[in-house]
């Protein structure tokens, strides 16, 4: 007669082990996927800043031999046959940021190329979180809300010709919705990067401008994106 081969359980122990393991695994693939994210999202906004819109202000600067505007006053001396009002919301608002003035520039009527963000490679490139509004459509958009350009994280990116350097800081909208301050940056003797250019900042992951009212110290580690590198000389 031949013998039943006998079953052999586990024990609690072997399961509390095997769970431990299960885990953990769990924890490191989380952190991957964090991790993976966030790397996606600060590779975005660096591509936004020194490619796609870099080469979009570079390109209207060869056509019209100056810098895009990124004020309505100026907005209105760049010609175009417009004369453009921005529209305040309930709460006063009127400009959060300069983008905003800076996306209707790039699609400037007599501009060769306009911009296209939808070639961007960003989930949702453009944002009007404070309902502002133009008095007309810009050209090459579809609507006449006064839209902000966003970063990988969401921010509201800065856009800061030479001209409004010394002008204070730009009140933005970042990730978390709330408002924050952006300062052009300066070394820590006081002179801005890139003098007689422009500067884009992204305040990055953080939310916040880590520059302290813009001033780069060498013991700050820095977690935002920006247009020129403070490790090397300006990239005019």
């Amino acid at each position: 007669m031949k013998r039943q081969a006998k079953t052999r359980a586990f024990t609690l122990i072997e399961i509390l082990v095997v769970v431990a393991i299960l885990g953990t695994l769990m924890g490191l693939i989380s952190i991957f996927v964090v991790r993976a994210g966030t790397t996606k999202r600060r590779n975005m906004t660096k591509l936004l800043i020194t490619s796609h819109l870099r080469i979009a202000i570079d390109r209207y600067k060869q056509e019209f031999k100056r810098y895009p505007p990124a004020t309505v006053g100026d907005l209105n001396k760049a010609g175009g046959g417009k004369r453009w009002k921005a529209l305040a919301n309930d709460s006063g608002d009127e400009i959060n940021g300069t983008t905003e003035v800076l996306l209707v520039a790039l699609n400037h009527a007599d501009l060769t190329a306009k911009v296209r963000p939808s070639d961007w490679g960003l989930d949702d490139p453009l944002g009007n979180g404070d309902d502002d509004e133009w008095n007309q459509t810009p050209d090459g958009l579809s609507t006449a809300k006064a839209r902000e350009i966003k970063d990988g994280y969401g921010n509201t990116v800065v856009y800061l010709p030479s001209k409004l350097y010394n002008a204070g800081p730009v009140r933005i909208t970042n990730q978390n919705g709330d408002e924050v301050e952006v300062f052009a940056v300066r070394k820590p003797d006081g002179t801005f990067y890139n003098p007689t250019s422009y500067q884009l900042i992204s305040v990055g992951e953080n939310g916040k401008q880590d520059a302290v009212d813009g001033v780069i110290e060498d013991t700050i580690e820095l977690d935002d994106i920006m247009n020129f590198s403070p490790e090397v000389e300006d990239e005019e």
